[in-house]
Order: C-alpha cells, then sequence, then structure tokens
C-alpha cells in the first residue's frame, strides 16, 4: 500500500513537472514569436512610410528675410515661394520704375527753372530749389524771412542766390508744378520700398509657420499598415492581423 502512494506521488511530480516544462516551453516559443514578428512588424512599417527630412524654422526664416520665397521652397511650398518671389520682383521694378521717373521729372523742372528763374538750380539743395518755387524773387524771399524774423534762412545778396522770374508767375508756377510732381513720384518710390520690407518679414514669418506645421504633421504622421499578434492560450491558437488604415 505505501509503495502504491510512493508510486502515485511521483507519477504526479513527474506530470506536473512535465506539464510545467511544456508551459515555459510554450512561453519560450511564445517570446520568441513575438520578437520576430515585433522586428518582422518594423522593417515592413519602415518600407511604407516615407522619408521625413525636418524642417529648420529659424533656416526657412533667415532665407526669406535674405531672398523673399526662398524659406518656403526650402520647406518646400513652391507655390508660396514662387508667390512671394514675383511680389518681390514686382515691388523691385515699381521701386526702379517710379523713383527714376520721379527724378527725370525733377530734372526737367531744374532745367526749366534754370532757364526761367535767372539763377543755376543744378546742384542746389532741396530747400533753394522749393524756395525758388514759391516766390517770384530772392529779395521777396528775404523780405518775407525778415518780417517773421527767420534771419538764419535768409539769402546773401550774390548771383548765385538771385534769382528773379521777371514778373512771370505763370513760368514760376510751372517750374512748382514740375518740381513737386517729381518729388511726388519720388515718395512714391518710398512706399514701394516700405512694401518691398514688409514683403520680407511677411515672408519669413509665413515659411517660419510652414515648417513647424510640417514638422508637426510629420511627428503625428502613423503608417497606413497596422500589424497585430495574438496568441489565445485557451483555444491554443496563433493569430496574426494586418490592416490598412487611410485618413480621408
Amino acid at each position: 500500500m505505501k509503495m502504491i502512494k510512493t508510486t502515485t506521488l511521483l507519477l504526479i511530480i513527474i506530470l506536473s513537472f512535465s506539464a510545467f516544462a511544456e508551459d515555459f516551453k510554450r512561453e519560450k516559443l511564445l517570446a520568441e514569436t513575438e520578437a520576430s514578428f515585433e522586428n518582422f512588424q518594423n522593417s515592413l512599417q519602415s518600407e511604407f512610410e516615407p522619408t521625413v527630412q525636418i524642417k529648420k524654422p529659424a533656416l526657412a526664416m533667415i532665407l526669406s528675410l535674405l531672398v523673399p520665397g526662398a524659406g518656403e521652397a526650402y520647406v518646400g511650398n513652391q507655390k508660396r515661394a514662387y508667390a512671394f518671389f514675383a511680389a518681390e520682383v514686382l515691388l523691385w521694378s515699381s521701386y526702379f520704375g517710379v523713383d527714376a521717373y520721379g527724378k527725370s521729372v525733377e530734372k526737367d523742372a531744374v532745367n526749366y527753372g534754370s532757364n526761367y528763374s535767372g539763377v543755376d538750380l543744378h546742384g542746389r539743395n532741396r530747400d533753394f530749389r522749393t524756395d525758388v518755387s514759391f516766390y517770384q524773387s530772392m529779395d521777396e524771399f528775404n523780405t518775407d524771412q525778415l518780417q517773421n524774423r527767420n534771419y538764419s534762412r535768409v539769402y546773401k545778396k550774390t548771383d548765385e542766390n538771385n534769382w528773379d522770374w521777371q514778373g512771370s508767375e505763370a513760368n514760376r508756377k510751372s517750374y512748382r508744378k514740375l518740381l513737386l510732381r517729381g518729388r511726388d513720384f519720388q515718395n512714391r518710390a518710398k512706399f514701394a520700398g516700405f512694401a518691398i520690407f514688409a514683403n520680407h518679414v511677411i515672408s519669413a514669418i509665413h515659411s517660419a509657420f510652414l515648417a513647424r506645421n510640417l514638422n508637426k504633421s510629420y511627428g503625428e504622421k502613423n503608417t497606413p499598415l497596422k500589424f497585430n499578434y495574438t496568441y489565445d492560450s485557451m483555444l491554443q491558437s496563433e493569430f496574426f492581423q494586418v490592416r490598412l488604415e487611410t485618413k480621408f
């Protein structure tokens, strides 16, 4: 009787050890399978994921500060790059064109005034040319300044300063009209200069935002293929699942 109990106990121990060994072997195999599957999943996903190149917002900003549109081109937004660069070309063309026209008109005014005012206006400063356009003569101008106690504005009576329109108010007004028109166009050119500066700044800020948003989209992007491996211990079955996901 004692022998039977001993044999039964040994049999139970052997069966228990065998079951434990079988479970251990199964768990080890499962771990190895999961590790192999994870490596397979990573390698397969890398085949489907596009190559990501992170863009530096600071570099995009610097490029656009130098040349509007360059930052957008660096980020990859060619449409916006062309828009900012085209605006830059147009603004510079406007600046040079309007400024050149204004200087040409003022030059015509100087030539006209030199012929009819009695003094050479070439090489004279802005204030002197303006004074000649508002007063019939130097004496009239000096009298007005003395009455208003603007003593520093009184011109010395020299041949270089002594203009006189010889009573022709029409000639003086024609000169003033040309002079003011030329200066008006030169002032308009300055507005184009301000617009050029604004184009650089706006493009710089815009390209930095594009780079930041692009990098953010890379961070949120997931591969379209999803893999799943499951082992059901109750059913003694393994499940391998592949599904395709996409966003619309």
